[in-house]
């Protein structure tokens, strides 16, 4: 299985660097530009088009909303034309962000309405809803939540809390990296299609992260709890966009023989390796 991935970033360059896959190849080229799309096809003659790239930045989304649409919207599109064109499969990583709360404790499932609260994730739920009216079957979406892995990045979801003092108590789903990678194979391998929610079992708070993280690794600083609300009172005074708390629910990927292992488990497994 060759794969070529779009998106030279934190989480394609994971995928790039997993020794998971055998015949992997990053890609520079711009997703928004037909011709540099299909002429690294040409030139990798992939099997399956990763798509790893996007605005992801909340407050930069927001004031840069044209070419947030071309990077989340536009981009996967063009990728899915191209693919469709050589009859490529195509892996596109979407966002649970798109929801907000636990769906009345169940968590969130792939055909529930999203209900996205800023400018990045309006972008990533129309790009879904358009990616799945184009009718081209042999694609998937990877639905991913907060993702962390084993080093320090400043895209790591432990790396970032590490560097506040005051964190949340409220429960969320989160991703594993190297769990995702090992689901996306599996899911290759089954040549599955349509969106799943790719999240670790369970759910887990940014405080207890942080607490994990300075009972493992001997931090000297302190960490502070606070609620939701209070957190939003701090966007809102420092104009910064919406965070959103969201529990997905994992079942569908579950049904297809692929148990993604629990969340508290592998952030301390990642921060053990951080050390």
């Amino acid at each position: 299985m060759r794969i070529l991935i779009f998106g030279n970033g934190y989480i394609g360059n994971e995928y790039l660097n997993s020794n998971v896959f055998d015949d992997i190849f990053m890609s520079k080229m711009d997703i928004t530009r037909m011709g540099e799309i299909e002429a690294e096809i040409e030139k990798f003659k992939p099997d399956v088009v990763l798509n790893c790239a996007g605005r992801t930045n909340l407050e930069w989304c927001r004031d840069n909303p044209s070419d947030t649409i071309m990077s989340n919207i536009q981009g996967p599109l063009s990728l899915l034309s191209a693919c469709k064109k050589y009859n490529i499969y195509l892996v596109h990583l979407g966002s649970g962000c798109i929801f907000e709360g636990d769906n009345g404790g169940q968590g969130f499932k792939e055909e529930d309405a999203p209900a996205p609260r800023c400018f990045y994730t309006y972008t990533k739920a129309l790009a879904d809803e358009l990616l799945l009216k184009t009718g081209y079957k042999n694609f998937l979406i990877l639905r991913i939540r907060q993702p962390f892995s084993d080093f320090s990045h400043q895209r790591n979801l432990i790396t970032k809390l590490l560097s506040y003092e005051k964190l949340i108590t409220s429960p969320n789903s989160m991703t594993y990296l190297p769990d995702l990678i090992l689901a996306t194979k599996h899911l290759l391998e089954k040549k599955a299609n349509g969106i799943f929610n790719v999240c670790n079992a369970g759910v887990i708070s940014p405080y207890e992260i942080a607490m994990t993280a300075k009972s493992i690794l001997g931090l000297k600083k302190d960490f502070f709890p606070i609620s939701k609300s209070q957190f939003d009172e701090m966007d809102r005074k420092n104009n910064r966009e919406k965070r959103v708390d969201a529990i997905l629910n994992g079942d569908k990927l579950a049904k297809t023989g692929f148990e993604m292992p629990e969340v508290g488990k592998q952030v301390k497994r990642a921060i053990q390796q951080m050390t």
